[in-house]
């Protein structure tokens, strides 16, 4: 039987939440957008004060800031964000606890909330792109 070590991903081996730094990063590149993002303003605040799902709100932060670009490059927006973001947000205890669970040849999981695009090139970043990774996958209408 392989030995599992389960991690979340923000917070748990990022120093901040990813999603909210890609929201930034985003807006900085983008500052029109901010008119969509203070739109679902309303919807954000019910749902943290009722302590309700989130991935609405999540869907309508990433909506607003992809709207209108297609997918192929709305997906490579995203990706390159996470690249540009990975070495800052990785917490170097989480690296050196990586190396040690493989030294004992325990197999690395990460689950997470947060959606595949931004966060793959932070696994790549920490060189566990190869472990399972159970995220969110996005949906493009």
């Amino acid at each position: 039987m392989t030995a599992l070590a389960l991690f979340d991903i923000d917070k748990t081996i990022t120093s901040k939440d990813s999603f909210l730094v890609l929201i930034v990063m985003r807006l900085k590149s983008a500052p029109l957008r901010s008119i969509l993002v203070m739109a679902g303003l309303p919807l954000t605040l019910f749902v943290f004060l009722f302590k309700l799902d989130r991935a609405n709100v999540k869907s309508w932060m990433l909506w607003s800031l992809t709207v209108g670009m297609g997918r192929e490059r709305s997906s490579q927006t995203i990706h390159k964000i996470g690249e540009q973001i990975a070495r800052e947000l990785l917490l170097p205890q989480a690296l050196a606890e990586f190396a040690k669970l493989r030294s004992q040849n325990i197999q690395l999981v990460f689950a997470t909330a947060s959606a595949r695009p931004w966060l793959l090139p932070l696994l790549r970043a920490a060189g566990v792109e190869d472990a399972p990774f159970v995220g969110t996958n996005l949906i493009w209408k």
